[in-house]
């Protein structure tokens, strides 16, 4: 008797074993995808043994659709089955058609390989792309995919011992959020631009199986790419630093498919400083927001409902704007030799703000310095209703494939919304080309008053760069607006207003006044009134005729970017 037990116990843990082994291929009853799990690849044959023709090599992590699983075999000592798979439209005869091979299951694997993964992506750029199913779970994010056949779509990840978060479950843990891009948009043509490597899945892919998915591909997009948005398709968590963003349906290059929203910037929040007609600068950054979190919830959020609601409300965001609840989330800068940088948010005294690159080509030097410059702003006072706004001047320098940002000055200014008692202040910088006796200079003029209108601050601060290096350093302070030294101009140089200055459509003071620029706006001389020189408000100098070298022209008045300006206040 005790024979005949332990003899059907065996035999049931063979059964079981078999069951187990053949049962990981499943999924509710249903064969699902599996990664290839080789370094070395994967030969796909046209029947299920190694004497049967080859007729292709799936690569590392690429994703394969099985249809069926058959005999178990050993190969090179390791027991597993062989497994049909769909194959992938370039290795059909006939794109049309389903075709399919034969491949050893040993060498697949059911978890998603790791977008963060280096040897990844150096696979994807080599080949071009890799065969991926969709933005899939992995050990550093959670992903919700919205599916039209199943209302009850998944998050990928378990937050529990017991359950996944589904639509009609809470939100999980995060602790900031990216925007919708469409809710901050005033048109419904929205663009991009890729903050980082990021990665795109292509889904306008030939070969749809008649019973089965298509198989899509993903490839890399390298920094600046244009990125047109359709719509979002989905949410994921980068569960590194707990950020919420959006799955966007998207065009890269007439192609369609899905991009995630922790690669991509709003391209209104990029610029460019131009060096030559064939050089510039170029630089991106992404602003995430933390008034809409779900830390303070014990780990349990929103539901779908809710976070869309918020998320997709432009009040959302200009509350955030005044309540400083936002934070450089991404920085990205590329050189005049089109090679990109990463910048860490770390490197920023300020949190938040407005970020551009600048490039100022009036200095002396032939390769003129990036300069990343910060526009912050501070809480509102409700009660006084002042609010406090400083600007930062960061000089960058590139080290393999990072940028340091290194902080130079930084200067504010108070205002108010009440014309009765209130500060006023008024504050700027500039740069000033070198001399026989001067190093090529940053210039920053502050000039504060207080509630009752006395001057508390009136003064000009002046940095140097002696040794042409990007390091511009403190070398005095003097009191008053600035008098710097004040070239005559020359077609084609290189000038900055010193102050706010008008642009007029002729060189004279009754002319038409297209605009106000702003100090330290870069721009070129085009021609110079030669036959008088003039004094206006007791100084002398030509009137000269200037274009705005960049996007940025006024902070008041037109759009042209070609006038006139008095050339005593341009260095």
């Amino acid at each position: 008797m005790k024979k005949h037990i332990l003899l059907a116990l065996v035999l049931l843990n063979a059964f079981c074993a078999f069951s187990a082994n053949k049962m990981r291929f499943y999924l509710s009853g249903k064969l699902h995808g599996f990664y290839v799990d080789s370094k070395e690849g994967l030969n796909v044959r046209s029947e299920p043994n190694l004497s049967a023709k080859k007729i292709a090599t799936l690569l590392d992590s690429d994703y394969v659709i099985p249809v069926e699983i058959g005999e178990k075999a050993t190969i090179d000592g390791t027991e597993d089955y062989w497994v049909k798979i769909l194959l992938y439209p370039e290795h059909r005869k006939d794109k049309k058609k389903d075709e399919y091979g034969w491949v050893f299951g040993a060498y697949l694997d059911d978890a998603f390989p790791s977008f963060y993964a280096d040897e990844l992506k150096k696979q994807i750029k080599q080949r071009g792309f890799n065969h991926f199913p969709d933005f899939c779970d992995d050990e550093e994010t959670n992903y919700m995919i919205y599916d039209e056949d199943d209302e009850r779509s998944k998050w990928a990840a378990v937050y529990s011992d017991n359950s996944v978060g589904s639509w009609r479950d809470k939100y999980p843990y995060y602790n900031r959020a990216l925007p919708n891009y469409f809710a901050t948009s005033e048109t419904s043509n929205v663009f991009a631009l890729t903050v980082r490597e990021a990665f795109f899945l292509d889904t306008d892919t030939d070969g749809k199986s008649a019973e089965n998915p298509r198989y899509h591909t993903i490839k890399v997009l390298p920094p600046f790419t244009r990125v047109g948005l359709l719509g979002i398709c989905g949410w994921g968590i980068e569960l590194k630093t707990k950020t919420l963003y959006p799955i966007y349906s998207a065009l890269v290059n007439n192609r369609a498919g899905k991009i995630r929203g922790i690669d991509i910037a709003n391209i209104y929040d990029s610029s460019y400083a131009f060096i030559s007609e064939e050089k510039g600068l170029n630089f991106v950054y992404q602003t995430a927001y933390t008034n809409v979190r779900t830390d303070e919830n014990g780990g349990v959020g929103f539901y779908k409902e809710e976070f869309e609601k918020v998320l997709g409300d432009k009040k959302t965001y200009d509350l955030a704007f005044l309540n400083g609840t936002t934070e450089i989330s991404a920085m990205c800068f590329k050189d005049k030799d089109k090679k990109c940088f990463s910048i860490s948010p770390k490197d920023l005294t300020k949190k938040n703000g407005f970020l551009r690159i600048l490039c100022p080509k009036n200095l002396a030097t032939a390769n003129p310095p990036a300069i990343l410059e910060q526009i912050a702003v501070g809480d509102f006072n409700e009660k006084k209703r002042t609010i406090n706004q400083s600007t930062t001047l960061y000089s960058l320098k590139t080290s393999g494939d990072e940028a340091k940002a290194k902080e130079i000055c930084t200067y504010s200014i108070t205002t108010s919304d009440n014309s009765r008692k209130a500060p006023k202040g008024i504050a700027n910088h500039f740069f000033v080309s070198s001399s026989e006796h001067y190093a090529d200079a940053l210039y920053v003029y502050e000039y504060q008053t207080d509630e009752k209108g006395k001057v508390i601050t009136n003064e000009t601060r002046i940095f140097e760069d002696r040794d042409y290096d990007n390091t511009f350093r403190f070398v005095k302070k003097c009191v008053g607006e600035p008098k710097p030294e004040r070239p005559f101009g020359e077609p084609d140089f290189y000038v900055n207003p010193i102050c706010r200055l008008k642009m007029r459509a002729e060189p004279n003071l009754d002319a038409l006044v297209f605009g106000t620029l702003d100090a330290g706006t870069l721009l070129k001389i085009v021609d110079v009134d030669d036959n008088n020189w003039v004094v206006i408000d007791g100084i002398k100098g030509k009137w000269l005729k200037v274009e705005a070298v960049n996007d940025e022209h006024f902070v008041e008045g037109g759009e042209v970017s070609t006038g006139w300006v008095f050339g005593g206040y341009v260095m």
